[in-house]
């Protein structure tokens, strides 16, 4: 189906397509080889184009050949010679003319859409710019090289969801599901970072889902003995941090193999000092249920619309789901000394979720209960970590000092004592970060009865324990916003992480 422009989607892909094309031109930079040829992969196979290869145009824009690729994704292609253009069209009626040596092209509705560069004959085949036609047949486009060769992968929306194939095609959100950042968007990104910087970064599974659909990805950059661990979307309905956490990744991975410098240092020294370990996606069961709903596991789908109907009625929206798929609230399922008392707390057996599983609060049976529980907290006790960075979504908020003594009797009635050190360690870390992202820098010890891993690695690791609350918006997953607000992050990622990694070498 050709779809309808998304101006936000647009803006995306002219700013990544454009970057990418310049890549391409000063890929000797890299030490890679650049004869101005690309080559292309479509839905999984790759594609032997001969003498119609995509090519870059005097705007830097990347052009492919009208014909080849909307065949290969199912439209049909007619040329009109006596009017020098082209016409695709889809199954449904929809049909989108490109002229020859044009800026724009027309949909049949009548609308025009200019482009910012022409369609050109080349090799007596119609060029235009990939940006438009992978926009009108929802395309997720990625670039990667190849053997030394620059590569355009392209993929559909049902090839991105082929390894599901009861996963629907759209999304339970109010928009598609290409919009999306998904599992497989995931995994497409790390199998980047494996060809581009395999050599200085780590990138392993530390193991399954409670599905067993899916792996918790991490990935190390640095080799100092300090660790700082950055991991997010413990909550299902928090994804937007997962390509957040992966483009600070990008950004630093290329940095320390340039052994480039920011701010006057050089960020190899500063990453073999204290080194960072990413978890971007705690919860992917709890992401792909949030994304996709009941349909994302067929098979538990009449359990899993009995523990969501705590939430609305007959339980078919999933877009606010936080737990794992067991209806475990992850966030809240590690030892913080606290839960008993808190069950027999009466204003929370009032809460709907808190005592049984549904789509969040839900602590869980017992402590580490859940799989995904047991591979965070592991991870915290055995790889020497010295930080805790907790990746959330709501507010635009630093919450830091988990050590109030009013607030820290455990199960047995006994008390815990959180070294004054350590308060000010957590300070100093947070304050460095709300300096350069304008985050509020919030002290969390007035926070009663707080269950979360923040004062699990406060209170049992005894290290600084920090939550970001990325967005400004509750639940801004659920809008089209999102897009918008990824955009403005990213440009603050190398700071943050810089002031991060720098405050935390000097404790």
């Amino acid at each position: 189906m050709l779809l309808k422009r998304r101006d936000f989607l647009v803006s995306t892909f002219a700013s990544a397509l454009a970057i990418s094309a310049l890549d391409f031109k000063q890929a000797h930079a890299y030490n890679i080889p650049y004869n101005g040829l690309i080559d292309i992969q479509m839905n999984g196979k790759s594609q032997y184009l001969d003498d119609y290869t995509p090519f870059i145009d005097e705007n830097n824009r990347t052009m492919v050949p009208l014909r080849f690729v909307s065949e290969k994704f199912g439209r049909t292609v007619d040329w009109h010679e006596e009017s020098r253009y082209a016409i695709i069209r889809d199954d449904d009626s929809k049909a989108l003319y490109f002229p020859v040596h044009s800026n724009f092209y027309i949909r049949n509705d009548g609308e025009t859409i200019e482009m910012d560069t022409e369609s050109v004959i080349h090799n007596n085949r119609l060029y235009i710019p990939l940006r438009y036609l992978a926009e009108e047949l929802s395309l997720r486009v990625d670039f990667t090289f190849n053997n030394n060769k620059p590569l355009i992968v392209l993929e559909d929306k049902l090839y991105i969801n082929s390894r599901n194939p009861d996963l629907k095609s759209y999304s339970v959100y109010p928009f598609n599901a290409t919009i999306l950042y998904t599992y497989n968007d995931l995994v497409a990104d790390l199998n980047w970072l494996k060809r581009y910087y395999g050599d200085v970064l780590d990138i392993h599974s530390m193991g399954k889902s409670t599905s067993g659909e899916y792996d918790i990805w991490g990935i190390r950059l640095g080799n100092g003995e300090k660790v700082a661990t950055a991991h997010g979307a413990m909550h299902g309905n928090e994804w937007l941090n997962i390509p957040i956490l992966i483009e600070q990744i990008k950004e630093y991975a290329s940095l320390y193999k340039s052994n480039g410098y920011y701010q006057g240092k050089n960020v190899r020294q500063l990453l073999d000092d204290v080194s960072i370990h990413f978890i971007p996606s705690v919860n992917p069961d709890g992401t792909a249920l949030c994304q996709f709903g009941a349909y994302a596991f067929p098979q538990r789908a009449e359990e899993l619309y009995r523990l969501n109907n705590n939430h609305v009625p007959a339980g078919y929206d999933f877009t606010r789901w936080k737990a794992n798929i067991n209806g475990v609230d992850l966030n809240r399922n590690m030892d913080t000394g606290m839960r008993e008392l808190l069950r027999d707390d009466i204003s929370n057996r009032r809460r709907p979720g808190f005592l049984e599983p549904t789509y969040a609060f839900f602590m869980g049976d017992d402590v580490e209960s859940e799989v995904e529980s047991k591979i965070l907290c592991n991870h915290y006790r055995q790889k020497n970590s010295v930080l805790l960075l907790d990746y959330h979504s709501s507010g635009r908020i630093l919450y830091w000092n988990f050590s109030n003594t009013n607030y820290n009797r455990q199960d047995d009635g006994s008390f815990v004592q959180v070294p004054d050190l350590l308060t000010t360690q957590a300070r100093k870390i947070a304050s460095a970060m709300s300096s350069v992202t304008g985050y509020i820098n919030h002290d969390a010890s007035a926070v009663h009865n707080n269950t979360t891993i923040n004062r699990w690695g406060t209170y049992r690791l005894q290290i600084p324990s920090i939550t970001v609350e990325t967005t400004n918006v509750v639940d801004v997953q659920r809008t089209v916003g999102a897009m918008k607000f990824m955009n403005a992050y990213f440009n603050e990622r190398s700071r943050v992480l810089y002031a991060t990694l720098t405050a935390v070498a000097a404790i």
